[in-house]
Formats: structure tokens, C-alpha cells, sequence
């Protein structure tokens, strides 16, 4: 199954790893272009990935993992006749970042590979490229490396994010190329990351907040078939589809608990049959539960109900979903 979106996250608009450079000299001007990205429209499948692909470049991003691949288009000119090139490398760049759900820090890598060279840069250039990512963060000193014809130069940084505060990043390269002229670039960088320390026994971890993941479960596996046939006929059954057509979001555990309360309450009122448990859907633990005029439960055996709440929360965990976050459900 695959859901289909617009994707509205500004985040993820237009972040194609291209570097856009631009700088002036006494004598000569440097610089250089990518068309501009329009809207773009992705595709998230259960895997929760998201494929992008404009006429600058392509990207994709998993929860964990993004790529992002655009032109390299760097001209010098003439500063008194812009028609004029006096230097030209050409080819193209990707950017990629690997993020770990424990881990504070995670590798940025940028990978410029020329395949044109010409004019006061037809010996090529040396690049020293630095990574910014404001505050919050830390990504070390600058790389260095030449830029020839016909051959790809890899600039690697490790991006650190300390402390216990949520905070989002987007690391941009910026780099200067002498060949000629010296100019300064900078990089548009890939998708926001955002660090978070939410789940205390797993440490800080860093995710892409853009891409909305996907809780999957069978009617197959006899572990919780009861629990996913169930979610099966809600999404089915209630308007809006929740999960299915339109994303849940993540609430906190005191609210998910009145959550729960409101749709399966308990007590001498409300007897359970022996080994039954009242399954509620949408999910306590999301901003759509709660509310039994919208919502559906069920009476199914304890053991399938509690199997299918723990694999909701050890993945909440594995994918750093936290308030506020929006995500999916798929049912095979």
C-alpha cells in the first residue's frame, strides 16, 4: 500500500544538494546557477521513504537517511562583459547524511565530481569547504581537496549535537574554490534533522522530522491478528480514515492515559470478560483517540492487545516519534 501526499514541509522543498556559488573579484566574477525547484510531490511508501525528483535533481529521505543530488555549475566571468567566461567546472554534487535513533552525531558528506574544466580553471581548483549548522551543534573544522576534471573529491564532516534540548538542524556547506579567482559558495544543504533526548534509556538520537514514518502490522501473524484486523475495519469504518487517509500524531502518556480512559473505561461498570481487553482505535496515544464519537474499540484477547501496544511503543521509540510528530498505520 502507499499513501500518497503533497509534501508542504518547507524543509524538504527544493533541498537537492546542489551548491549555488556566487562571488566577485576585482577583475572577474564567479558564480554559479541551478533552475529553481518547484513544487515538489513525493510519494511515502510503507517503508516511509520519500523519492523527489525536479528538473535540478532528485533526492530521498528515509527517517534515518537522506540524498540529495543537483548540478555543479561554477563560471567565472569577465566583470565588464558577463557574456564573457574566462573559467568553467561543471558536474555534479551529492550531499548525504546517515542519522542513528541513538546516537548525537551522524556524517554529512558532500561529493563534488567534475566532468568539465576549462579556461582559468582548466587545471581544475582547490576547495576548502567548512559546514555550518548554527547553534546547537558542532561539526568541526574545515576539509580541503582539489577539484579536477574527471575526478570526484569527498568532503566529510561528523555533525555533534549535544545537550537535552529538541532542536532542528540543517547543516549547509559553504566553500571556497581558487583557480583563477577565489569566490565563496554555499550549499543549500539537505532536509531539516532534528536531535531529541525524549526517550531517556535510549540516549539522543537525530531523525528526519519531514519524512512521517509508518506503524505496520498483519492480520496474518497470530501474534496481534485480532489487534490488526481491528484497526483494519476502524480505518474503514471511520471517517476521515484515520491513519489510512489523513496521518495520526503522537500526544504525551498523561494525555494518551485520558485518552484511553474516554473510549475503554473501567471498573465495576464496565466488566471484561475473562482474558479480554477493550482495544481502542484511533490510538490512545495519539491526538485522534479519545474521542468515542469518532473512534471504535473492541473486546480482544489480552495477550494480542498487549502484544500490539509494546511493538507500538518500542517503535515509537526506534523512530523517535515524539509530540506533536505525525505518522501512519498500515495493515497488511
Amino acid at each position: 500500500m502507499k499513501l500518497k501526499l503533497s509534501l508542504r514541509n518547507t524543509a524538504l522543498a527544493g533541498s537537492l544538494g546542489a551548491l549555488m556559488l556566487t562571488g566577485v573579484t576585482a577583475g572577474a566574477s564567479a558564480s554559479a546557477s541551478a533552475s529553481p525547484a518547484p513544487a515538489e510531490n513525493g510519494t511515502l511508501s510503507a517503508a516511509g521513504s520519500i523519492d523527489t525528483a525536479v528538473s535540478a535533481g532528485s533526492s530521498r529521505y528515509t527517517r534515518f537517511t537522506g540524498t540529495g543530488t543537483g548540478p555543479f555549475n561554477y563560471r567565472i566571468w569577465d566583470a565588464r562583459n558577463p557574456s564573457k567566461t574566462l573559467g568553467l567546472l561543471t558536474g555534479t554534487v551529492q550531499q548525504t547524511e546517515v542519522l542513528n535513533y541513538k546516537r548525537n552525531s551522524f556524517k554529512h558528506r558532500v561529493t563534488i565530481k567534475i566532468t568539465t574544466a576549462s579556461g582559468t580553471l582548466k587545471g581544475g581548483g582547490a576547495a576548502n569547504m567548512k559546514l555550518n549548522c548554527g547553534t546547537g551543534c558542532s561539526t568541526g573544522g574545515a576539509k580541503s581537496g582539489a577539484l579536477k576534471k574527471g575526478s570526484s573529491t569527498v568532503f566529510e564532516f561528523t555533525v555533534a549535537s549535544g545537550g537535552t534540548q529538541t532542536v532542528n538542524l540543517r547543516p549547509q556547506p559553504t566553500m571556497k574554490i581558487t583557480g583563477g579567482v577565489t569566490g565563496p559558495g554555499s550549499g543549500d544543504g539537505l532536509a531539516a534533522v532534528r536531535c531529541d533526548s525524549t526517550y531517556k534509556n535510549m540516549g539522543r538520537g537525530c531523525v528526519f522530522p519531514g519524512v512521517q514514518p509508518v506503524f505496520s502490522l498483519s492480520r496474518t501473524d497470530p501474534e496481534v491478528n485480532e489487534n490488526a484486523t481491528h484497526v483494519y475495519d476502524a480505518q474503514r469504518k471511520i471517517p476521515g480514515a484515520p491513519g489510512l487517509q489523513t496521518p495520526l500524531h503522537k500526544v504525551s502518556a498523561a494525555q494518551g492515559t485520558k485518552n484511553r480512559g474516554k473510549m475503554c473505561p473501567t471498573g465495576p461498570a464496565h466488566p471484561r470478560p475473562a482474558g479480554k481487553e477493550c482495544d481502542e482505535y484511533p490510538f490512545a496515544s495519539t491526538k485522534e483517540g479519545g474521542n468515542p464519537a469518532n473512534g471504535s474499540t473492541r473486546l480482544i484477547s489480552k495477550g494480542d492487545n498487549q502484544k500490539a501496544g509494546n511493538r507500538l511503543k518500542l517503535w515509537y521509540k526506534d523512530n523517535r516519534v515524539i509530540v506533536d510528530d505525525p505518522f501512519w498505520v498500515s495493515i497488511k
